[in-house]
């Protein structure tokens, strides 16, 4: 089913790229041939969705959503159900449509119970909230990856979706990986996937800055990906050749030009895209430590003196004093004006590189080393929102019905939006960027440390990197005790 969800979103990738290419013979058969394999993958999609012929009879389902005119990030303009009325913006529109679609066809009214806040924590403290007081307001809820653990290993907060007989979950619109790491036993309590806009800005990965490559003779970094040669020393040797102090005052800063921007408690990600699980499940699905194995302890050798090597990285939390936010205010107007070849974040930036004169793509994150097997994609919890259902939901048939059948029309009408948009727009302006989306999105990564922090254990390892530490043994070993200890109160919390 993963397979299936990537290829009908690739395949719809790439008919958008090939429409957006030009006019001539050649581009016109790609993009008669694109056309037509992405209406065999919307078929194949189709029909795994079959309309229920219900009527509910004008019922009002509502949902917790989040909804802020106060972030400046464009993504965050956005909610991932709220879409009032067509406003001209495509994104907005095919969310509007889809709500009509569902309303239609379910004969439903949906309404969202908004919550706003730039710090985005507010969804899981309101639901929270909301079940306390016993009220039954909200029929599903979003929270962000970062705060879903405040109600998830709340005993009797939330239903479990293997008891909702009318959802389809192995369907292609719900995010396979996530369901997997999401169950505990017979316990399924949060899910993603389409329905959720704000989990498709969530994958991190490399904007690539062509231009400033093409200057430096740096031409293969695809052909790189192609051959599994794209590694974490590739991207240090390019780092190295591009960074200079421009200015030559002997002090690099914002004026200066570097290999990549980034922050040092990216320290997490980079060792879960090298193969790190914090991680595992034992043979009756708990979980397991296993962080601390000789992979890790190289890791971050390497990883934590590249992180503060100011010379080649631009490192955005340096300047966090001069800055409200210096990924926004700094980083991004250094990458469009050829300052930054590699720009380490979501894929949500695209929205802010619409103006962008300079050419540029997308590259997965590098492998530690060619003997990695896979890219691997981290998730931001940041961005990624969970959907859940409060125990205070009494009409779990209901509920199921509803959202599965918003998930199916977002993926057939909001997330083709979302590609469209991020291509037509010059975010993604190369036809290899569609083959780097599909390696991006081929293994998404949702580590449940991630997601509960045990222990405080994601914060402990980045702490290395903003310490600027390699001594990983020691900090482990001050951790182990009370991380093993809180998964182990976790695991009986979510079984109760």
């Amino acid at each position: 089913m993963k397979q299936k969800a990537i290829l009908s979103f690739i395949l719809i990738f790439s008919a958008l790229l090939s429409a957006c290419a030009g006019g001539d013979t050649a581009d016109t058969t790609a993009q008669t041939t694109a056309a037509e394999t992405t209406t065999d993958a919307v078929s194949e999609t189709e029909s795994e969705y079959t309309s229920p012929g219900v009527d509910y009879e004008g019922a009002v389902f509502t949902i917790l959503d989040y909804d802020t005119d106060e972030y400046f990030w464009q993504a965050a303009t956005y909610s991932d159900i709220n879409a009032e009325e067509e406003n001209g913006d495509p994104i907005n529109d095919a969310q509007y449509k889809r709500n009509m679609a569902v309303e239609e066809e379910l004969n439903i009214t949906l309404e969202t119970y908004p919550v706003g806040g730039v710090s985005r924590f507010d969804n899981a403290n309101e639901l929270r909230r909301l079940i306390l007081a016993g009220e039954d307001i909200v029929d599903a809820a979003f929270v962000f990856g970062r705060e879903i653990s405040n109600v998830l290993s709340e005993p009797g907060y939330l239903m479990n979706f293997n008891d909702i007989s009318t959802m389809n979950l192995d369907a292609s619109w719900w995010d396979q990986n996530a369901i997997e790491t999401l169950t505990f036993g017979s316990n399924l309590k949060a899910v993603t996937g389409d329905i959720s806009l704000y989990t498709q800005f969530a994958p991190m990965l490399y904007f690539y800055n062509k231009n400033l490559a093409e200057q430096f003779g740096i031409d293969d970094c695809y052909d790189l990906v192609r051959q599994g040669e794209w590694t974490f020393d590739k991207v240090n040797e390019y780092c190295q050749l591009v960074s200079n102090d421009l200015d030559g005052n002997s002090v690099m800063d914002e004026n200066d030009r570097y290999g990549i921007a980034s922050q040092r408690p990216l320290l997490s990600d980079m060792l879960i895209a090298s193969g790190v699980s914090y991680t595992s499940r034992d043979s009756e699905g708990g979980i397991e430590l296993s962080l601390n194995n000789e992979l890790t302890v190289n890791l971050v050798e390497r990883f934590v003196p590249f992180l503060n090597n100011g010379d080649i990285n631009n490192i955005a939390d340096l300047y966090n004093n001069k800055y409200s936010n210096p990924f926004y205010e700094m980083q991004l107007p250094m990458f469009t004006n050829n300052q930054i070849l590699f720009n380490f974040n979501q894929i949500l930036i695209s929205f802010e590189l619409r103006a962008m004169e300079a050419d540029y793509g997308i590259l997965p994150l590098p492998k530690y080393n060619v003997e990695q097997e896979d890219y691997i994609t981290p998730m931001s919890m940041s961005w990624t929102t969970m959907l859940v259902i409060p125990a205070t939901n009494s009409r779990l048939e209901e509920t199921g019905v509803v959202l599965d059948c918003l998930g199916y029309y977002s993926q057939q009408m909001v997330t083709p939006e979302f590609i469209d948009t991020t291509i037509r727009h010059k975010s993604l302006r190369d036809e290899d960027s569609a083959e780097m989306l599909e390696i991006v999105l081929d293994k998404k990564v949702y580590d449940i440390a991630q997601i509960y922090n045990f222990g405080g254990i994601i914060d402990t390892v980045n702490k290395l990197a903003t310490s600027n530490s390699t001594n990983f043994a020691s900090v482990y070993q001050s951790v182990e005790s009370a991380v093993k200890t809180q998964i182990e109160k976790t695991l009986e919390l979510i079984a109760e």
